[in-house]
């Protein structure tokens, strides 16, 4: 897991997000309570889905574009169990991590700052790259369709605040 502030604040930002998606408005799916902390295997989601869980990837740190920055990659995974909602066919459970994984993207495009952001760093970036299936093209029949997603945050901490 992360250890240093930042990394922490920029984790917190995404998980924010994720708790944002509430099925209103825009939003076709309700994980607003259903956020698990960590990575789970595909056939036991942290809750009954629909829900979503952020885990840690992998932390990379290299030196910043100025004299004595730090340049921070933060890697996260995103998964999402989304029930269909009138079939257990292919073609629901699809749509219907479809429409999850259209509402993470979306939430993680609203959200691109961290609560305590100030000067002495700036996410630059906030890729994010997918997979949609139905869990049974896994080997999982436990009823729903998966989605992932791993989320790269790049970010130069300055001068000031360094390690």
């Amino acid at each position: 897991m992360p250890s240093d502030p930042r990394d922490w604040a920029v984790y917190n930002a995404v998980a924010d997000a994720l708790q944002a998606i509430d099925g209103t408005g825009s939003y076709h799916t309700d994980v607003s309570a259903r956020l698990g902390r960590g990575t789970y295997p595909v056939d036991r989601p942290p809750f009954a889905p629909p829900c979503v869980a952020l885990g840690y990837l992998e932390l990379s740190v290299a030196d910043g574009p100025e004299l004595g920055g730090a340049r921070h990659e933060l890697q996260l995974i995103v998964q999402g169990w989304a029930a269909g909602a009138t079939s257990t066919s292919a073609e629901a459970l699809m749509y219907a991590a479809s429409k999850l994984r259209a509402d993470v993207s979306q939430a993680l495009k609203a959200k691109r700052t961290t609560d305590d952001e100030s000067a002495l760093y700036t996410v630059e970036t906030l890729a994010q790259s997918w997979n949609v299936v139905d869990a049974r093209q896994l080997g999982v029949s436990l009823g729903a369709g998966y989605c992932a997603c791993t989320i790269t945050a790049t970010y130069t901490v300055h001068n000031s605040e360094s390690e």
